[in-house]
């Protein structure tokens, strides 16, 4: 028996680099420097000098006392301001904002981050100017917003690389790379790791840099499925770590080779790279890391088909995993403990966390429709106001035009054609716009329209099974349609979800995530079954809306065959030109035509402009094809 596991990854490192340029960070001043600093700020007059010794003051009480180090910085500010020191202003912004994000005050500290960039920007402060909008680029990027946070690197990194051998190009690009993962750009992280590797291996002093841009490469490889690949970069990077004494990296990297080789099934090195992690989560009191550690050898014993084992382990990572209150990792523990009481044959403990389990994915599933749908909501908005500019300045353009033929002849005719072009390019760009926004509008409806027509009519039914079971009729069936109508509408939730946040995925990722649906169905059903699946190398690109469709159709056609054949197996191909279910049921007559299930089918294939045909001989055949 083959027993189902969950590989858990670690979490990316982290070696988040803040850059502070002209900071007191470069002077280094002890706390024995604190009195001298104080008499040459009694004693100096108010110029620059006085800024840079108020900032150098703020730096050398900033471990022990932030609240004193917060005035010593604002009183720069202000004197900066007082005597119109541009450098002073951005230097002293520099260090508020580090006590401001200290203390979590990011909404404040944000502002502080615009001003910053403004006033180098304003009095061009060249490699200053790149620090503020690196600074700033680090605010979004902890605060989760990626493109923004890349938008501000790539327009610092232009500023620095016009001053050969600065230190910070290269800083900016390992905080690239983690962004470039983090936006599932993989390509362009691996490209950009490779580049980076072989300089930072040249200098040991860069060694927190280099394990970094190894673990976005590892990370990248992991995005793409390139596990043998992802090991090899991981295993040399715990090298690095362990030669290094770096503790929190090399636990990293133990953790996510256990993750690897579960998914490669190296059970061997799974136990090992297991035992280290929880060893060295434990040296450094890393409690989410024990919670992987303890899943990790939870998984290996389920494996074994050792249940006792397992349970003991996953049940000591629920109890970490509790005290955090991880959602995702409270998921992995609950799906976990399902399995092992499967395999135990215990029924009733399997459906409690099963049903925990499901609860957990569809909150965790809830949250990332409502990001989603903030998201079209903001580009939306942001469309309209850009649509309302647009046809302002085409207003004034036409009333400049009426102004300039009743002043001059034919200067004013050339001056016309010229603004004639312009109006109708800005015309084109409101079509454009409007078109974009159209094409909002009708996403938005189709997404409202399958939320109701995939989940609405399930919850209706769960309401009045609820309602049964207040009133006490046929409690234990009414609680198992329950169960099922939740996992079905956690099922849909998912798919709707993937529809959504993977508009861009590769083929490959949209044939993975059908074979793992279908498979599920099957499983669930007791049939056995078939896949067989051309390289996605030679498929052309669909676009999202063809992929969802063709999607349902495969799921309609593998349910009919589950549910009305009679069949004890069921063959699925899906080639670029063709698409074909295949069952060894009872079949029906060739011309049967009814059947909302049907139905469903053909009217999806003529939205993508594909052919259905069914073919009943010795069970049915229905193929998908695209027309000649």
């Amino acid at each position: 028996m083959k027993v189902p596991g969950n590989i858990k990854f670690a979490k990316p490192l982290s070696l988040f680099s803040l850059l502070i340029l002209f900071s007191p960070n470069a002077f280094g001043q002890s706390l024995s420097a604190i009195d001298s600093l104080k008499k040459v700020i009694e004693t100096n007059p108010s110029d620059t000098a006085k800024v840079w010794a108020l900032c150098e003051l703020g730096f050398a009480v900033e471990a022990s006392n932030p609240d004193d180090a917060f005035r010593y910085y604002k009183q720069a500010e202000h004197l900066s301001r007082e005597i119109n020191y541009p450098t002073g202003i951005v230097k002293s912004i520099f260090n508020i904002t580090y006590v401001l994000d200290l203390k979590s005050q990011f909404s404040e500290s944000k502002k502080y981050y615009e001003e910053a960039v403004e006033i180098a920007k304003a009095n061009k402060l060249g490699m200053m100017e790149g620090s503020a909008l690196f600074n700033y680029g680090n605010w979004y990027y902890k605060n989760k917003d990626l493109k923004t946070a890349m938008e501000l690197y790539i327009e610092a990194l232009e500023i620095f690389d016009r001053y050969p051998e600065n230190p910070y190009s290269e800083l900016i690009r390992v905080n690239m790379g983690n962004l470039y993962v983090g936006l599932r750009r993989y390509p362009e992280a691996i490209e950009l790791s490779r580049q980076l590797i072989p300089e930072l291996k040249k200098d040991e002093a860069k060694v927190f840099s280099l394990v970094q841009v190894m673990a976005n490469l590892g990370d990248s490889y992991i995005g793409q499925r390139k596990w043998k690949a992802a090991i090899e970069t991981y295993e040399e990077l715990l090298q690095i770590a362990l030669k290094n004494d770096i503790k929190e990296i090399a636990c990293n990297a133990h953790n996510t080779l256990a993750g690897l080789y579960l998914k490669t099934e190296q059970f061997s090195k799974l136990l090992t790279a297991a035992k280290q992690t929880l060893k060295l989560s434990q040296e450094i009191e890393d409690q989410v890391s024990q919670s992987h550690a303890y899943s990790h050898l939870g998984n290996y014993y389920l494996h074994q088909q050792q249940a006792d084992s397992a349970l003991y382990y996953f049940k000591t990572a629920e109890e970490l995993v509790g005290e955090k209150e991880l959602t995702n990792e409270q998921y992995l523990v609950e799906t976990n403990l399902a399995n092992v009481y499967l395999l135990q044959g215990n029924l009733p403990q399997y459906r409690k966390h099963k049903e925990t389990a499901d609860s957990l994915e569809t909150l965790r599933m809830s949250l990332e429709s409502i990001e989603a749908a903030n998201e079209i909501e903001a580009k939306y908005e942001l469309q309209k106001k850009e649509n309302e500019i647009l046809q302002k300045d085409l207003e004034l353009s036409q009333t400049q035009n009426r102004n300039t033929l009743l002043a001059t002849g034919i200067a004013a005719l050339i001056l016309l054609g010229g603004l004639a072009y312009y109006s109708i390019r800005k015309k084109q760009q409101n079509l454009l716009l409007e078109e974009q926004i159209n094409s909002q509008n009708r996403e938005r409806q189709r997404i409202a329209a399958e939320l109701h027509d995939e989940i609405g009519g399930n919850l209706t039914s769960m309401m009045y099974m609820a309602v049964g079971l207040k009133n006490g009729n046929n409690i234990d069936q009414k609680a198992e349609k329950i169960i099922q109508t939740s996992a079905d509408i956690s099922g849909s939730m998912n798919e709707i979800i993937w529809s959504l946040t993977h508009d861009q995925s590769s083929m490959q990722d949209w044939l993975l995530f059908i074979r793992s649906r279908l498979s599920d169905m099957l499983e669930n059903a007791g049939v056995n079954y078939s896949f067989e699946v051309q390289s996605d190398e030679e498929w052309i690109d669909l676009s999202s809306h063809e992929k969802r469709n063709l999607y349902l159709i495969l799921k309609e056609a593998v349910n009919n065959a589950i549910r009305h054949s009679g069949a004890d197996r069921i063959s699925i191909t899906i080639n670029s030109d063709e698409i074909m279910v295949k069952d060894n049921g009872s079949g029906f007559p060739s011309d049967y035509n009814s059947g909302n299930g049907l139905r469903n089918i053909k009217d999806r294939a003529q939205k993508i402009g594909r052919n259905i045909e069914w073919v009943s001989n010795e069970g049915t055949e229905v193929r998908l094809t695209i027309p000649n």
